[in-house]
């Protein structure tokens, strides 16, 4: 059962990261992140990938690589961009089920 390492992994990483060893920490935290994609049915776009992403990138941003912050910083947004969306098209489809079921629309047959 790999789930029990994520959070290890994680752990170690923001050991290092606390230490200022910024480079192992992202080892780390790349490792929690491999396994969080290969258990994960969403792949990148589940929420917890974020967190993964976010430790990462304030790690490059602290090493003062800061195009590689951006990309991570990035990924986060298409991330979050994609959970709205998710969560926008399932209200709608929501609200057309009570308004058909109020009887307030109706839908015609073809």
């Amino acid at each position: 059962n790999y789930t029990v390492l994520i959070r290890p992994y994680n752990l170690i990483g923001t050991c290092y990261y606390r230490l200022g060893d910024y480079e192992k920490a992202i080892e780390y935290y790349t490792k929690s992140l491999e396994i969080k994609r290969f258990i994960l049915k969403q792949g990148n776009r589940h929420p917890s990938i974020i967190k993964s992403y976010r430790n990462i990138r304030v790690c490059y941003f602290k090493l003062g690589d800061y195009k590689k912050a951006i990309r991570y910083y990035e990924r986060i947004i298409r991330i979050k961009k994609l959970i709205l969306l998710s969560i926008l098209t399932f209200s709608i489809i929501t609200l057309f089920k009570i308004l058909f079921d109020l009887g307030l629309i109706k839908i015609k047959k073809i």
